[in-house]
């Protein structure tokens, strides 16, 4: 902000300067404009730096309506591929003007800044339907980690170590690891495709020191510091029993 007023204020009187010095010193104007513009330049980047320091410091103990706040972000994602990112505001507008449109991505990931905190930058929240996002104005979200996480492909001996580095994903509600989530991470993080019919496996251990593998049928569910495994041959085995209990029932 101090180097934008800066420079509006410097503009006008630079070039009035210009045109003085071209008048009156010719031959001294290149190395005028050199020498002063560089001191400019190299005096507004301390400036700027020793704010940003003195910030850092401070905002701890600033109230939260006077802390400059970060922008979230919402990342619409379509097979594997990141396909819209909005700025929150913008997306709750074009939400609120049904812009929207549900089928048009896999799921959705909701970015938040995190403040004061040294091990993540942002919790990231995922939706599947872009219905269900309103802007969350707290970051008091449970969390937890897992350890070794691995991805492997069952007919190729190429093995990814899956890393969320300084986003933290493990929140309540978070569905992780399913095909979907998996085709994304890998893409973006690791170059590399899974297809629809990819067998592979995903090994971790736990916050209680479990080793835990999921294939490709698994998935997981973030709840209260913990997780569920979801099995979707289970349900799947479920949907078809019930299907048939349904058939039975009709036809008697």
């Amino acid at each position: 902000m101090f180097c934008t007023i800066l420079a509006l204020v410097s503009v006008p009187v630079a070039y009035f300067s210009k045109q003085i010095i071209e008048h009156l010193y010719p031959e001294k104007l290149n190395a005028y404009v050199v020498y002063y513009g560089w001191y400019v330049l190299e005096f507004c980047s301390r400036v700027e730096l020793k704010a940003q320091n003195i910030y850092a410091r401070i905002k701890q103990y600033l109230p939260a309506t006077m802390r400059i706040k970060e922008d979230s972000f919402i990342t619409l994602v379509k097979e594997c591929e990141e396909i819209k990112r909005y700025e929150l505001s913008k997306f709750m507008k074009l939400k609120e003007e049904n812009h929207i449109v549900k089928g048009t991505y896999d799921f959705i990931l909701y970015e938040l800044p995190i403040t004061d905190n040294d091990k993540y930058d942002n919790y990231i929240v995922r939706y599947n339907d872009h219905n269900d996002i309103m802007e969350i104005e707290y970051n008091a979200f449970n969390e937890f980690n897992f350890n070794v996480m691995q991805f492997k492909f069952k007919d190729v001996d190429v093995t990814y170590n899956i890393n969320f580095n300084k986003n933290q994903f493990m929140v309540d509600g978070n569905i992780l690891f399913d095909r979907a989530f998996l085709k994304w991470y890998l893409n973006k993080y690791n170059n590399a495709n899974v297809k629809d019919d990819d067998k592979y496996t995903i090994a971790f251990i736990d916050q209680a020191m479990n080793y835990t593998i999921l294939t490709e049928n698994d998935y997981i569910v973030i709840k209260n510091k913990s997780y569920e495994v979801v099995s979707m041959r289970k349900i799947d085995d479920e949907e078809k029993t019930a299907n048939n209990i349904s058939d039975a029932i009709t036809q008697l």
